[in-house]
């Protein structure tokens, strides 16, 4: 039997599997109006793009704009979470655009972790959960219990 090291990986994203900073959706008109800043160019340093966090700049920096396709942006716990979308305001206009906190599963030995950030290969990882931007804590522990139950 193989075992492998498994990482959990946080990622907002809508039904189809796109991220708020990819989507074309109301959210980019949403954020922007309410001043929450879309990582592209010129980040604040609590949200940096991939090339601007020290720990993945030298890994996606050095990556074609095709590879980087491949590479889907998350979180590596619910705290950097809420530490990215820090407000409720900015959870909730998340929730209300249809985008959920999507809980995966990766191959550790796949996953690029930053300061702020993770990157992993969402075609090789398995969402296990999906839960509210908004009331994400009620709905982790509900998860987290269960799981340990079916467990013991």
């Amino acid at each position: 039997m193989i075992l492998y090291d498994l990482t959990r990986v946080w990622r907002v994203e809508n039904t189809d599997g796109i991220g708020p900073y990819r989507a074309t959706t109301k959210i980019r008109e949403d954020f922007e109006s309410s001043g929450f800043h879309i990582p592209l160019t010129g980040n604040p340093p609590e949200r940096p793009h991939p090339t601007d966090d020290k720990k993945l700049r030298h890994f996606f920096g050095n990556l074609s704009r095709k590879q980087q396709s491949f590479w889907s942006c998350g979180f590596d716990n619910v705290q950097q979470y809420k530490a990215w979308f820090d407000t409720e305001d900015v959870r909730g206009m998340l929730a209300a655009d249809g985008f959920k906190l999507n809980s995966y599963v990766a191959e550790t030995c796949h996953v690029k972790f930053g300061d702020k950030q993770i990157l992993f290969p969402k075609a090789h990882a398995t969402m296990t959960a999906s839960h509210d931007c908004v009331d994400v804590w009620g709905k982790v522990l509900q998860h987290n219990i269960r799981a340990n139950r079916q467990h013991s």
